[in-house]
């Protein structure tokens, strides 16, 4: 699995569907991709930190930057 497909993945299971563009500037912008992990705080691997940054990124209301 792709970072991509990863952030694609995270966005479906919030009801959205994005294309490869807005899925890199999720990724990009809204989680430490691709080398500001905070590990173990937030998981214990990079994949494990990228999902708990998107899903805390498309939690329901207004999407804000994800602690790093």
């Amino acid at each position: 699995m792709t970072w991509l497909e990863l952030t694609k993945e995270e966005a479906s299971k919030a009801g959205l569907t994005l294309d490869d563009e807005e899925a890199d500037y999720i990724l990009w912008e809204y989680t430490g991709f691709p080398s500001y992990w905070d590990i173990p705080r937030m998981g214990a691997a990079p994949e494990e930190v990228c999902r708990n940054q998107l899903a805390q990124h498309f939690k329901p209301g207004e999407p804000e930057q994800c602690s790093q």
